[in-house]
């Protein structure tokens, strides 16, 4: 699964889920591997965080 689909498929769950997007804000890495199934590396760092209308993320893809 690319990171595209990976991300259409976090992002419609934790609408539709609130204690999958609990768990997803904790651990980020341990709820999409175990549960999304996403493969990362073990160097490999995931942080999501949520928007809110006072904070706004955006992320910037590496070049």
């Amino acid at each position: 699964m690319d990171m595209k689909e990976l991300f259409e498929k976090m992002q419609e769950r934790a609408e539709n889920d609130s204690e999958f997007k609990e768990r997803l804000l904790k651990n980020a890495k341990e709820t999409l591997e175990k549960e999304l199934g996403a493969k990362f590396d073990d160097d490999v760092k995931v942080t999501v965080v949520e928007s809110t209308p006072e904070h706004v993320h955006f992320v910037l893809p590496r070049a």
